[in-house]
């Protein structure tokens, strides 16, 4: 009976005799991306944004596709922010060690704003001064880290009649507005309308003959203040007047001239080729036309003008960089 028991009895499965396998060890976690940023769209300020996450560990490859997303956000609601100037504002960012990263498009595509929760820009007046950075050797394996990007980036958008600012934001951090147009004043007199390019110091007033110049910067909005007759003007006299659109005078040696006569006969888009160099360092026509949405026989003939001025010298392969003469012209932009 004992050894029919023992043969034919089915084994106990009471709690007690389950087999006490070891558990199975959790799955680790996964690690958090090093770099994230939120963005938020408006298509309208009374309504909900639209927001995309976006994350990587490549520095390089996160910093392209957050500027490319916000760039095309803002060409599709018919804004004008250039695209150096965006990637500018999110390798900034790098400052802040993306810290609760948010990058905001408002409804006109002509504002951005990019907020953090970092440690904050102490002294806002020197960081707009080259040179003046916080960067340290990690930062630098990763962005330029020599205070060049405030300064391109306010440059670049009072050439083409926008502005910049940097504040606290709530509880820490810093919030960064770039908006790649200023307010029109409809009640000064014709013919000589003017758009106001502010910065932090003071507004200053661009006259109509420099408006003339910019037929590819000044979104369609304010073209119109202008009135169609004249934007007829500058579709034909961008083609036909060279001069006016910083060729070389005659009867100037461009070596002679002075940084006050150079600042007046460039136009705001060469003007922002010109800070497009100075930041990129070699840069030919092609990166030009990428960098700031022109022809590529537009961006031809800007790097010739420059090059006419003695201001960039001609590389192998179409490139330009600065010369000393380009040198010290960009310190009296930045003075």
């Amino acid at each position: 009976m004992v050894l029919f028991r023992l043969l034919f009895s089915r084994p106990n499965r009471s709690k007690a005799h389950v087999d006490a396998s070891p558990a199975e060890a959790p799955a680790p976690a996964e690690a958090e991306p090093l770099y994230a940023v939120r963005i938020a769209s408006y298509d309208s300020m009374s309504s909900l944004p639209r927001t995309i996450d976006l994350s990587s560990d490549d520095f390089r490859t996160f910093v392209d596709d957050v500027s490319s997303r916000v760039y095309a956000l803002c060409r599709e609601k018919g804004g004008s922010v250039p695209f150096v100037v965006i990637r500018e504002a999110v390798e900034n960012l790098m400052h802040a060690g993306f810290a609760d990263a948010v990058v905001t498009v408002l409804p006109d595509g002509n504002t951005v704003r990019i907020s953090d929760h970092g440690p904050g820009i102490a002294d806002g007046e020197r960081a707009f001064l080259p040179g003046f950075t916080t960067a340290n050797k990690a930062m630098r394996d990763f962005i330029k880290g020599v205070g060049s990007g405030l300064p391109i980036m306010r440059e670049s958008l009072a050439a083409m009649g926008g502005w910049m600012t940097v504040e606290d934001n709530l509880g820490r951090g810093a919030v960064v507005t770039i908006s790649s147009i200023g307010p029109i004043r409809p009640h000064l007199p014709a013919p000589l309308p003017r758009a106001v390019l502010h910065d932090d110091a003071a507004a200053t007033t661009v006259d109509a003959a420099s408006i003339r110049r910019l037929p590819e910067t000044l979104p369609a909005g304010v073209r119109d203040q202008f009135g169609d007759e004249q934007a007829k003007q500058d579709s034909a006299g961008d083609q036909s007047n060279r001069g006016q659109d910083g060729g070389t005078p005659p009867s100037s040696q461009p070596s002679e001239m002075s940084d006050e006569a150079l600042d007046a006969l460039l136009s705001s888009r060469q003007k922002k080729v010109f800070l497009l160099i100075a930041e990129m360092g070699e840069i030919g026509p092609s990166v030009v036309t990428k960098e700031l949405d022109i022809s590529l026989s537009t961006a031809y003939r800007d790097l010739v003008t420059l090059e006419e001025l003695s201001l960039v010298v001609g590389l192998e392969g179409g490139k330009r960089k600065l010369t000393k003469r380009g040198i010290d012209f960009l310190a009296y932009i930045f003075r």
